[in-house]
């Protein structure tokens, strides 16, 4: 259906709607969006209430503007961008939209800038008001610093109410705003759909305040799934409820209707999946979160008693991991009981940080020659020095140790001889291994230093979960590079030792290295991730650890959550916001069972919503 537009045009350029109280003229019905986007010379807000289609027009807007950019070279290109992301960095939006680009249509970072540079982009912007609400204001100076560098076209989205309160406006040209559906289209529309929505249909006609709710185009679609082949009869209750609280009944009646459709994946219940949305939306509304990512999960989305045992039970884990590293490790120079008992006593210890830490999956590896290049001469500046010690320390120790055994027996004078070659061959062997050591040192430091890790932007995700997947294979990879590393340093060391102590004393080492750099680049945000969404499943807040995307993926064919790439979002914010409110007891807890009975034993008769 053509959304009804009225226009507000400030009365100076940069002070569209700048006075909620200036003067709007209706467009005519059948005025296109574009239009409208033309007579504003490319600049435009659009404002609305909550589902009143201002999503809509702009995908419409940049389908029209699309088409522009493929029969005229020289037409900027159109790109749709969610401003809700900008709050996490708060970059210049130049910036930001290269980022962007990058992260949500995999283009390249240099084609990005040279767009933004040469003034190729046409930016479509949605949810101003899905910015988290102490960076709202700037985030409207970031854009309008980025209107005023040079006259540049733009298009944003917003709420009214939530825009209207913010101190900052933005400098456009020209607003419109979206108006109610008239009660003629939406008969008109009803008419359209035949029979299946005649009890619907003689609703409204007799309900003045039911009417109203279905002027939003949102809400009328969710009337239409909820009371599709019903009759007049059985939206009795919607009609009788108060008006305050009509809205909030529809969307419990809607949910009830999508949840009778059965899962094809997990079957679970109505009231389970009722119970672990609602966790879902309370969790993301304290966040100020439209997105969710199974990645995002961390220690502080646990009850208070689940998350004293994720503490426990990570420390463990992680205990346990380096304690027996560290156990193999020294069991070589000590012995394997003595190792293990020093290695899990000391990694228990070092375990209860790993608890404590924040959930950082490695999803990104990426490399820093000058921070390499710096630890390698570092290494090399060290080695050269240790080289020196190492052999005067040879020559005295070795040599005066063998001078004595062999003056026992020898003599004196024959002993010191033997004890100075002894030495020196010694230590030429340490000035051989010095160097090679600080090598070896350097290029493990170098690898340390020079890698950093970093996550994907969410739009970059294709799958769920695609974040630990990435982290777990970063981490191998970098622990089959602390093997081969510990191989190399072994077979050097072995001209010193033998090859045989060489080797198991570089596989030992490089096993040490290699897992703790695994840990680090990838293994432990992944223990920790699943040792979380564990104790989530144990609180009763999520499904088990192997149904949970085979839950969400049922709730998105339920038309109650929608995929976007590797993450979810709900359909629309309204039925999040109606999820948040609600309290459901847990479908485990005890208390359920007489909850649910008393509420059928006092229920009046013929409700449908019991």
């Amino acid at each position: 259906m053509p959304l009804p537009l009225s226009e507000r045009v400030g009365s100076r350029y940069d002070l569209a709607l700048y006075d909620p109280l200036e003067p709007a003229h209706s467009l005519p019905p059948d005025t296109r969006i574009q239009e409208v986007f033309d007579q504003g010379r490319g600049q435009l807000l659009i404002l609305g209430e909550s589902g009143a289609g201002k999503t809509t027009l702009l995908l419409e807007l940049a389908r029209d503007l699309l088409q522009r950019a493929r029969n005229h070279e020289e037409a900027l290109i159109p790109v749709v961008l969610t401003l809700s992301s900008w709050a996490t960095k708060q970059l210049p939006l130049e910036q930001w939209v290269i980022e962007e680009l990058k992260t949500k249509y995999q283009v390249a970072t240099e084609i990005g800038q040279a767009w933004v540079e040469n003034h190729q982009l046409l930016l479509l912007l949605d949810g101003l008001d899905e910015v988290a609400p102490h960076a709202q204001p700037a985030c409207i100076r970031a854009v309008n610093r980025y209107t005023s560098q040079t006259p540049r076209s733009l298009v944003v989205c917003s709420r009214t109410n939530e825009y209207l309160e913010q101190p900052e406006r933005l400098s456009l040209r020209t607003a419109v705003a979206v108006q109610p559906l008239s009660p003629q289209q939406v008969d008109d529309y009803l008419s359209a759909l035949g029979e299946e929505v005649d009890g619907l249909k003689r609703t409204l006609q007799q309900s003045e305040p039911l009417r109203t709710l279905a002027t939003t185009p949102l809400l009328l679609k969710v009337l239409i799934l909820a009371y599709h082949g019903k009759s007049a009869q059985d939206l009795l209750p919607l009609v009788n409820t108060a008006l305050t609280g009509q809205q909030h009944r529809l969307f419990h009646n809607y949910s009830e209707r999508m949840l009778q459709r059965e899962g094809p994946r997990m079957h679970a219940s109505a009231q389970r999946t009722k119970h672990w949305l609602t966790w879902l939306a309370s969790q993301m509304t304290a966040r100020d979160q439209s997105e969710f990512y199974l990645e995002q999960l961390q220690p502080d989305w646990l009850p208070e008693r689940q998350g004293i045992f994720y503490q426990w039970s990570g420390g463990l884990v992680g205990g346990l991991l380096l304690g027996l590293l560290l156990g193999l490790y020294f069991g070589v120079l000590s012995g394997l009981i003595s190792g293990l008992i020093f290695g899990l006593s000391g990694g228990l210890a070092v375990g209860q940080v790993f608890g404590l830490m924040k959930i950082a999956p490695a999803e990104h590896l990426t490399w820093s020659w000058e921070k390499a290049r710096s630890e390698l001469l570092g290494g090399l500046r060290h080695g050269l020095p240790g080289r020196l010690r190492r052999w005067l320390v040879g020559v005295l120790l070795f040599g005066l140790l063998g001078g004595l055994l062999v003056g026992l027996s020898r003599g004196l004078l024959v002993g010191l001889l033997v004890g100075l070659l002894v030495g020196l061959l010694l230590g030429l062997a340490m000035l051989v291994v010095g160097p090679v050591a600080g090598l070896l040192g350097g290029l493990f430091f170098g690898l340390l230093f020079g890698l950093s890790s970093t996550q994907l932007t969410e739009g970059k995700k294709l799958s769920p979960n695609e974040g630990i997947r990435r982290s777990v294979k970063n981490g191998l990879l970098l622990l089959f590079f602390g093997l081969v590393s510990g191989l190399i340093f072994g077979l050097i060391f072995g001209l010193v030792v033998g090859p045989v102590g060489g080797l198991l004393y570089g596989l030992s080492f490089g096993l040490l290295v290699g897992l703790l750099v695994g840990l680090l680049y990838g293994l432990a945000a992944a223990v920790q991730h699943y040792i979380l969404r564990f104790w989530l499943w144990q609180a009763g807040c999520t499904p088990a650890l192997w149904q949970y995307v085979a839950f969400l993926d049922d709730t998105v064919d339920q038309l109650l959550l929608r995929k976007v790439g590797g993450g979810y979002i709900f359909r629309h914010r309204l039925l999040r916001d109606f999820f948040a409110s609600l309290d459901v007891v847990p479908p485990h807890d005890p208390s359920f069972r007489a909850e649910a009975r008393s509420v059928l034993q006092n229920a009046p008769n013929g409700d449908p919503s019991v």
